[in-house]
């Protein structure tokens, strides 16, 4: 969806820099969606077969696989963000963590 979107409608760019922009977005997308698909075929492979499974086994799948969606799309993204927004607050001289730093530089110098 991304990749046509960004075919249709190029905005400023030429078509061929669109899309290969589409594909770099829609790509990180695929690998930040990768350890969900893995779990869920995990889930739907060895464990959704015992349809005798008692309830609170079920219960607590059903619980861990909700806890880990609301922390891996709402809670961790919501962190980084407030992380990146009080590094980018902050001078340079009273930044603490350097590697953060270095990789949120050439995180941001990537996407230019």
């Amino acid at each position: 969806m991304i990749l046509g979107n960004s075919f249709l409608f190029p905005k400023t760019f030429n078509r061929s820099v669109s899309f290969l922009q589409g594909a770099k977005d829609g790509l990180k997308i695929l690998i930040g969606l990768l350890p969900v698909f893995l779990v869920a075929a995990f889930i739907e492979g060895y464990i959704t077969r015992f349809a005798n499974m008692p309830l609170w086994l079920s219960l607590s799948i059903l619980t861990a696989s909700a806890g880990f969606i609301m922390w891996y799309f709402i809670i961790y993204p919501n962190r980084l963000h407030n992380k990146i927004n009080q590094v980018n607050s902050k001078p340079e001289n009273e930044q603490k963590n350097k590697n953060f730093n270095q990789w949120l530089n050439k995180k941001l110098n990537s996407e230019k």
